[in-house]
């Protein structure tokens, strides 16, 4: 039942009692849980940051590749970056791979390649 449909000017404060809410019960009853789940969320705010560097360059190409990175992160939590070192299972940063893909065109382009 929506109690709020016809009022709009309440939705931004009613949000906010709700988000807060959340997070109360969460550290009330859940604190180690609320913990390590805002520590992952804020990486993944920051990945998305970087990634889209700060939303300045969105693309569909780039929503796929954060799909991509998404998974890879999956993957790569699965094991201690002890283990991924000895087997050699790190990827290549998106950021820095587009770097390495721009410098080798521009020298592609000058004929230094």
């Amino acid at each position: 039942m929506p109690v709020n449909l016809d009022k709009p000017h309440l939705w931004k404060a009613d949000s906010l009692k709700s988000i807060d809410f959340y997070n109360d019960w969460f550290l009330r009853f859940a604190p180690a849980t609320y913990r390590q789940q805002r520590r992952l969320r804020t990486q993944d705010v920051i990945d998305a940051l970087e990634l889209t560097d700060h939303l300045q360059s969105l693309s569909p190409e780039l929503l796929k590749e954060s799909e991509r990175f998404r998974r890879q992160k999956a993957v790569d939590a699965s094991k201690s970056s002890l283990a991924r070192n000895q087997l050699g299972q790190f990827s290549t940063p998106f950021s820095l791979a587009c770097r390495i893909a721009s410098f080798t065109a521009g020298l592609n382009k000058s004929g230094q390649y």
